[in-house]
């Protein structure tokens, strides 16, 4: 008994890719700036930027919203990171939606970053997404609501460039993101004062024939 009473798992709104696990790691200092210097340069400083209230709700995914305070440089533009259970028409009509109020509220396109937890999609299988060469992302036509919007799918590994650094480090976190195979414990052992999250991830097994 005492040993279940240290060790419970979180409640079902911590489940991966639709939780509150997935904005607090989107909200740390360090993720941020491989997601900003990844998706708009290294020559970006990701201490100008900020997570901003969204207040967005009924929403299908899980949306982190990184803004900067430099809002005269027009190279400082927001960045949309979106997390959906399934990458579809509903799913994409709303990131249009989302990313439109951004532009209407910071008078600037954002940059989107698509983190889908279902390894495929249909769209992708149609060829509405096109495969950015040397890296794992797509991108999907975004002229009039994004100024680039990347899509991430983990079955996409086509042209990984690993000698990229911040690809390297955003290929892991989209990855480890989109992982539907992870459990959360919290651990707070009574011979202690401490308090401690435990993440395991179940990798997938392929079968041979």
């Amino acid at each position: 008994m005492a040993e279940d009473s240290e060790r419970f798992k979180l409640p079902l709104k911590w489940k991966p890719g639709t939780d509150l696990m997935s904005k607090m790691l989107l909200s740390d200092p360090e993720i941020m700036r491989i997601v900003i210097q990844s998706l708009l340069g290294e020559d970006v400083p990701p201490d100008s930027y900020s997570v901003a209230p969204t207040e967005w709700a009924d929403t299908k995914g899980v949306y982190t919203l990184h803004v900067s305070q430099n809002t005269s440089n027009e190279k400082f533009i927001p960045v949309l990171v979106v997390i959906q259970e399934e990458v579809n028409q509903s799913t994409m009509l709303e990131i249009v939606e989302r990313s439109a109020l951004v532009c209407e509220n910071f008078r600037i396109l954002p940059t989107v970053l698509v983190i889908s937890i279902k390894s495929s999609s249909k769209l992708k299988n149609d060829g509405e997404f096109d495969v950015i060469d040397h890296t794992f992302l797509m991108q999907c036509e975004s002229k009039f609501w994004a100024s680039k919007c990347y899509l991430f799918f983990a079955d996409n590994l086509v042209n990984m460039n690993t000698t990229n650094t911040f690809a390297t480090a955003l290929f892991r976190l989209c990855h480890f993101i989109s992982n539907p195979n992870k459990s959360f414990t919290l651990l707070h052992p009574s011979n202690t004062q401490t308090i401690s999250l435990t993440c395991e991830v179940k990798a997938h097994k392929r079968t041979q024939q």
